[in-house]
C-alpha cells in the first residue's frame, strides 16, 4: 500500500474516532419515570413532558420576579398600565426548522387562536411588523398565560413530534426512548439528549458515565454506584412539590372518614418505609407558594354509621416495590379503626400513569406527587378538574374557580387558590401528607447550573457548558 495512502487511512480513522468520541461526550441521558407518548406542549401539566418541552420549545414570554417579564423570541413588546392594550414584535429570524420560520402571517394566528384560549373578547391589529391585542377589561394574567410553555409557539411534525422555537428538536420517539438533537452544535455543550424510560433501561450500563442526569425519577430508583460517583456533585433541595393522598371515591361520608382517620404519619412511612425525614404541610401547596403552610393538616376521626355500608373495598394502587407488606399492615389496622376494607393493588410505573390517565379512573386511593411545573397555582390544582384530572368525579365548584386563575392578577390568584383549598378540604378530595425534599446530583464538568433556582429542578440543557 502507497505511504500517502496508508497516511489518508490513518487521518481517516483518527476523525471517525475524534468525531465518535466527541458525539458520546456531547450528550446526555435523562432518565424520566415515564416517556409521554407524544412530544407536544398538551404535555406541560406532567413532569416528564414538561422537561422535554423545555428543552424544544420557546415560550413568548419569560417570567422573573413578580410581574418582570422578558422575552427570547419577541423583538420588542409593550403594554399599558391598565393590562387591557399589549403589543408585541415578533423576531422573524427564529426558526422551528429549516424550513418553517417564525413568521408574521405564523405569528398572527398563533397569536389569535392562543389568545382565543385565555379570552375570546379581544380585537388583533396588524401594524407593520407589530400586532396589537386590545381586552375591553383589564387582563394583568395574560402575560403569564403566554409565559407558560403549555402556550408557546409550536408546530406539528408528524402525529407525534411538535416543533418549537427552542434549541433542540426530535429526532426520534420511540416506547422507551427519546432522541433530541440541537439545531445548531456547539462547542463545550451537549448537542444531543437521550430520555429513557427508568423501568425499561438497566441504569447500571451508565455507571459513572459523567453526562447522565437521574434527577427527574424518584430518589428511591436512583442506583447506588451514583452516591460514590467521583464524577457527580450533589446538593440537596426543597422542591417545589407536594405528596398527597388522592381520594376518589364518589361517596362524601366515605371520603371524610378516609381523609380524617389516615394518619398522616402511619401512612407515609408504611409507603416510604425506611425513610424517617418528613417535611410537613397543611395543604396540598408547597411552602414557597401563597397558601402553602408548613405543619399537618388538621384532622378529627369519626367512623361511618353503621347503616353506612362500603359496597365494595377501597382501592389503592401501589406503585412501589418495597413496601406492599407495611401496606397492607396499615391497612389491617384501618380495618380495625374504622370498619372500611382497603384492597392494595400492586401495578408496574407504566401501569400506574396509564390509571392516571384513563378515562375511567379504577382506584380510590393513590399517592400522587403534585409539582410546579408552570411555577404557578394552576399546577396544583389542575388535577382536580373533571374533565382533565385524575378523579371520576369533581367538585361543581372546582372549574370556574380554575378557569379564573388564568385571568386574574397575582394578589387575586392568592384569594382564588385559597378559596380552591378550602373546596379541597370541604369535598375530602385530598391529603396532604409532606413537601418533597430531594438530593440532585449532577457531573461535576459542569460550571453554570441553576437548577433549584425558584425551586425548579428542570435544567435548560441549551445552556449547559463546561
Amino acid at each position: 500500500m502507497p505511504k500517502n495512502f496508508q497516511i489518508i487511512i490513518f487521518a481517516l480513522v483518527l476523525l471517525f474516532t475524534s468525531c465518535h468520541n466527541s458525539e458520546k461526550k456531547d450528550q446526555l441521558h435523562v432518565f424520566l419515570n415515564s416517556l409521554p407518548e407524544q412530544v407536544s406542549t398538551k404535555k406541560t401539566s406532567e413532569g416528564a413532558g414538561y422537561y422535554i418541552i423545555k428543552q424544544t420549545h420557546e415560550p413568548l414570554f419569560r417570567r422573573g420576579d413578580g410581574q418582570y417579564y422578558t422575552s427570547k423570541i419577541l423583538k420588542s413588546w409593550n403594554r399599558n398600565t391598565e393590562y387591557t392594550r399589549f403589543t408585541f414584535c415578533p423576531d422573524t429570524s427564529k426558526c422551528f426548522n429549516k424550513s418553517h420560520f417564525f413568521t408574521l402571517d405564523f405569528f398572527k394566528e398563533y397569536i389569535n387562536e392562543t389568545t382565543k384560549r385565555y379570552n375570546k373578547n379581544f380585537t388583533l391589529n396588524r401594524r407593520g411588523e407589530c400586532f396589537d391585542i386590545k381586552f375591553d377589561k383589564s387582563n394583568a394574567g395574560y402575560l403569564s398565560f403566554l409565559a407558560q410553555y403549555g402556550s408557546a409557539p409550536t408546530i406539528k411534525k408528524n402525529k407525534n413530534m411538535e416543533e418549537g422555537l427552542g434549541h433542540f428538536s426530535v429526532a426520534e420517539i420511540s416506547n422507551n426512548k427519546i432522541l433530541l438533537k440541537r439545531k445548531k452544535s456547539i462547542r463545550n455543550g451537549y448537542n444531543s439528549i437521550v430520555f429513557y424510560e427508568s423501568s425499561s433501561w438497566d441504569k447500571s450500563k451508565f455507571q459513572n458515565k459523567e453526562s447522565v442526569d437521574f434527577n427527574a425519577i424518584g430518589s428511591h430508583d436512583y442506583p447506588l454506584w451514583l452516591k460514590q460517583s467521583e464524577n457527580h456533585i450533589s446538593f440537596e433541595n426543597i422542591q417545589l412539590q407536594s405528596l398527597i393522598l388522592l381520594i376518589n371515591h364518589p361517596d362524601k361520608e366515605i371520603r371524610k372518614t378516609l381523609y380524617n382517620c389516615m394518619d398522616v404519619e402511619k401512612l407515609r412511612q408504611a409507603f416510604f418505609p425506611g425513610r424517617k425525614q418528613f417535611f410537613d404541610i397543611k395543604t396540598i401547596l408547597p411552602v414557597g407558594i401563597r397558601g402553602g403552610k408548613s405543619g399537618r393538616p388538621m384532622q378529627t376521626c369519626s367512623v361511618l354509621r353503621k347503616n353506612h355500608k362500603t359496597e365494595k373495598p377501597i382501592v389503592f394502587l401501589n406503585y412501589k416495590e418495597n413496601n406492599k407488606k407495611q401496606l397492607e399492615n396499615f391497612a389491617e389496622d384501618f380495618l380495625k379503626k374504622t370498619g372500611i376494607k382497603i384492597k392494595i393493588i400492586q401495578v408496574t410505573q407504566k401501569e400506574f400513569f396509564k390509571a392516571l390517565n384513563s378515562s375511567r379512573k379504577p382506584y380510590n386511593l393513590m399517592i400522587v406527587k403534585f409539582g410546579a411545573v408552570f411555577s404557578e397555582y394552576a399546577s396544583f390544582f389542575y388535577f382536580f378538574i373533571n374533565k382533565y384530572g385524575y378523579y371520576n368525579y369533581s367538585s361543581l365548584e372546582m372549574l370556574p374557580l380554575y378557569k379564573k386563575l388564568f385571568k386574574a392578577n397575582t394578589e387575586d390568584k392568592a384569594t382564588i387558590a385559597l378559596q380552591m383549598l378550602d373546596e379541597i378540604k370541604k369535598e375530602f378530595l385530598a391529603l396532604p401528607l409532606y413537601q418533597g425534599i430531594k438530593t440532585f446530583y449532577y457531573p461535576k464538568k459542569i460550571k453554570n447550573l441553576e437548577v433549584g433556582k425558584g425551586f425548579s429542578e428542570y435544567t435548560e440543557v441549551a445552556d449547559l457548558r463546561w
